[in-house]
């Protein structure tokens, strides 16, 4: 799965692997990009999303412009 740009700042790394977005299990690239964008336009500022690295999971939050 790629990273979205602004995820290079977020401490998301290459070879993570994005599991769930606001506690909500995603599969698919497109999952998280649907997901995030419905976010936006929702008028969320902040995106919670549980990553997978290495078989350590952590919360990494994602600032919305």
């Amino acid at each position: 799965m790629s990273i979205p740009p602004a995820g290079g700042e977020k401490n998301l790394r290459e070879g993570d692997v994005i599991v769930e977005v606001q506690s909500q299990k995603v599969k698919t690239p497109e999952d998280v990009s649907n997901r995030i964008n419905a976010d936006a336009k929702a008028g969320r500022k902040v995106e919670l999303m549980l990553v997978n690295r290495d078989g350590d999971m952590r919360y990494v939050g994602l600032r919305l412009n």
